[in-house]
């Protein structure tokens, strides 16, 4: 007959396998759930090649991508930032207050810059006009990135495409808030009143914002921010793009108000498109890139 089993006092006491903790999610992985969109927006898990620049992607997936990026990372960031918010609202009250008083800034200056606007100082404005007009500065710049990219110079072929970018993106923006807003010029007698969905005839509603002084402004900004290191660069970027700006109010086109919030939100997508540029240069993926941060160019 076998006594009781020993107790075997030496052997390890046992313990659970540890379980490790789930990874915290860094984003909404969108791409991952919709794979048709791997390809749209160039996206497919891995860090950014170096190989191939932001810059010479494809302009439309780089365009359909800036959308997701202003929407959910851009401007969530620009409306946490009192440079950007408070010159907005302080724009857009002064506009709002332009229809109801006839001596309101707005319509007093526009009236005063107007009165200017006589001989060759009207010949400068329209053409200074008419290079800011989208079609023109798309075959200038379209230009300036062909010749470019036949001579080797690639930065300034950068500059280019990077305003390409800018000026599709600027369309987008510009053409939402003109029929959101429906505001008249004041060509025509028109007192910069909102909402205005059926104008009087020989008035147009399209006035607020500029589109001239947003696209001129992303190109003005994409030029500067490319060319920091030259200290002469941001004065003449934003000089020249004041100045087709300015030529949009003594032509009788546009408000202050107007070009004004142009500026801003031009200014504000062109930072936003050399800051994916140079996420892309510094090994991030654009599409999820830090909105705030320096990063290194290429």
């Amino acid at each position: 007959m076998t006594g009781p089993p020993s107790l075997n006092l030496t052997a390890a006491p046992h313990r659970p396998e540890p379980v490790a903790a789930p990874a915290p999610a860094a984003h909404f992985d969108l791409p991952q759930y919709l794979p048709q969109l791997r390809w749209l927006f160039g996206f497919d898990g891995k860090p950014p090649s170096p190989r191939t620049p932001y810059w010479r992607q494809n302009i439309f997936r780089r365009v359909i991508g800036d959308q997701v990026y202003l929407l959910t990372t851009w401007w969530p960031e620009e409306l946490g930032k009192v440079s950007f918010v408070l010159p907005v609202t302080l724009t857009a009250v002064l506009a709002s207050r332009t229809a109801s008083d006839p001596q309101a800034w707005d319509r007093r200056t526009a009236r005063r810059l107007h009165s200017w606007s006589t001989g060759w100082v009207r010949d400068l404005g329209e053409f200074l006009s008419q290079i800011g007009e989208s079609r023109y500065a798309l075959l200038i710049i379209g230009g300036t990135y062909a010749g470019s990219r036949w001579t080797g110079n690639e930065r300034i072929e950068r500059c280019a495409s990077l305003s390409v970018e800018a000026l599709f993106n600027t369309s987008i923006y510009v053409g939402f808030l003109k029929k959101a807003s429906r505001r008249t010029r004041p060509v025509g007698g028109g007192t910069g009143e909102f909402f205005v969905s059926d104008p009087p005839p020989g008035q147009s509603n399209g006035s607020y914002p500029s589109g001239h002084a947003t696209g001129i402004f992303a190109v003005a900004t994409v030029f500067a921010l490319e060319f920091e290191d030259n200290r002469w660069a941001p004065w003449v970027s934003y000089a020249t793009a004041g100045l087709i700006a300015l030529s949009r109010v003594t032509l009788g086109r546009h408000f202050p108000t107007d070009v004004v919030t142009g500026a801003i939100l031009g200014n504000s997508i062109g930072r936003m498109v050399s800051h994916r540029s140079d996420s892309h240069a510094a090994g991030l993926d654009p599409m999820w890139a830090p909105a705030d941060g320096v990063t290194p160019r290429d």
